[in-house]
């Protein structure tokens, strides 16, 4: 193996919080050949400074929480970058973790942001359609929109509206007036 990704939680656990972070720092004493990647419940830049924080790591994966805010990896790296004159990521870290305490974290409501969500939501459905079919695309659509719709009234609002449509086309037209 060339990296090992630890999802910090058992079999039983599943997907229900909280993420185990403190388990990554016992794995890598034992583990020092090859990078750690942490993943687990970073849905926020919060999340991510605090499991690097606990983790020690500096790779990480994400899934869920990128779902429910495509734009996750964005505001990471802008906070990652805000400190340009950092002497070390840490330094970078700390820096970062003061500018969202000071509250300049883009809002997750930004109208600019809701705008791309559409189009990339749009995309997702029209290509899922292309590659497996319209019911599927139909169904994975709504599904990624209840996951947006926790983070976002907008998203909420839209889902509250289209879940209840069944039919592909319908589904497709009411999607695209956005």
């Amino acid at each position: 193996a060339t990296h090992l990704t630890v999802h910090c939680r058992t079999k039983l656990d599943g997907y229900k919080p909280p993420a185990h972070w403190n388990w990554i720092p016992k794995i890598k004493e034992q583990v020092k050949s090859i990078p750690i990647i942490a993943n687990g419940d970073i849905f926020t830049v919060d999340d991510f400074f605090r499991c690097q924080e606990e983790t020690q790591c500096n790779q990480f994966m994400i899934g869920r929480g990128v779902m429910s805010d495509p734009f996750l990896f964005n505001k990471i790296q802008k906070q990652l970058t805000l400190s340009t004159n950092a002497e070390s990521f840490n330094d970078q870290i700390d820096s970062s973790r003061q500018s969202i305490a000071d509250g300049r974290e883009r809002s997750a409501e930004a109208p600019n942001e809701w705008m791309l969500s559409t189009e990339i939501i749009q995309t997702f459905f029209d290509r899922s359609s292309d590659y497996i079919n319209h019911h599927f695309a139909t169904a994975r659509t709504k599904q990624w929109l209840r996951g947006l719709s926790l983070r976002s009234t907008q998203a909420k609002s839209l889902f509250d509206e289209i879940k209840v449509i069944k039919n592909p086309i319908e589904f497709r037209q009411r999607l695209f007036l956005e």
